[in-house]
């Protein structure tokens, strides 16, 4: 897995990175800093001559760095083929995702990223659980200086501003159907059923409480998309998410 350059505010633009070009669908993002373990796929093309390409752009002489990447290519009706438009695909009953450079000293995750994780659903399992990780940093995303713990999920696309946040489609904790989250314009807690968009410091359907909790959503496809704009300033130490998730069976044990 690439181990390249360290990332300014959580920028690959201007400093060592990889890229990928699939056949068909959108590029992945720029990817740069400690991404060992870290996996992506691109789309091919079935029954075309083109060629996808991974492209690493490395800048300057003064930075050590080092990368081993196992390339492998998958039958087009194979089952173990992801859906389109996944980038990261992961398969078993539970698991752990992380953002890219999660695992960085610089407690900074990137900038610009725009793409889904999804997780091959198993037979007899309709739901999914997505928790915090051990890490005691496992959830710092779009949080806002001085304000570093509690959640701030909304209705919509947007956290009081930062534009950064995760999407689990029709989420709740424990899957109570029972979340406060803020739809503008509306400045008080609007207690709704679901919500979609995560981001803070806990990850909760309970906007403004620091309490994390497993968010479970039974819409399928599994998917976590992940958005975070263009970068947080360095200070406010948005390291990025590492998540567990766990498949429910559909009796619900």
């Amino acid at each position: 897995a690439p181990s390249t350059a360290a990332t300014t505010a959580g920028s690959c633009s201007t400093t060592d990175r990889f890229s990928s070009t699939p056949v068909t669908g959108k590029s992945s993002p720029f990817i740069c800093g400690e991404n060992a373990g870290q996996h992506i796929y691109i789309d091919a093309g079935s029954y075309s001559s083109s060629e996808a390409a991974l492209e690493a752009v490395l800048v300057g002489t003064a930075t050590a760095r080092q990368w081993k990447i196992k390339v492998s290519m998958i039958e087009c009706d194979s089952l173990s083929l992801p859906p389109q438009g996944c980038l990261q695909y992961h398969t078993g009953l539970g698991g752990t995702v992380r953002s890219f450079n999660f695992n960085s000293n610089n407690f900074q995750h990137l900038a610009s990223q725009n793409y889904e994780a999804c997780v091959r659903r198993e037979k007899g399992y309709c739901s999914i659980g997505w928790s915090e990780s051990s890490d005691p940093s496992a959830f710092r995303v779009g949080r806002p200086p001085n304000n570093p713990d509690p959640s701030f999920n909304s209705l919509f696309p947007a956290n009081i501003g930062n534009a950064d946040y995760v999407v689990i489609p029709n989420g709740s904790d424990g899957g109570a159907n029972a979340c406060i989250a803020t739809a503008p314009p509306l400045a008080a807690g609007l207690a709704v059923p679901t919500v979609d968009y995560y981001g803070g410091g806990s990850l909760n359907c309970v906007r403004s409480s620091a309490v994390p909790a497993e968010v479970i959503s039974s819409s399928v496809p599994f998917t976590l998309g992940v958005m975070f704009d263009a970068g947080d300033p360095a200070t406010f130490l948005n390291r990025g998410f590492c998540l567990n998730y766990r498949q429910i069976a559909c009796d619900g044990c």
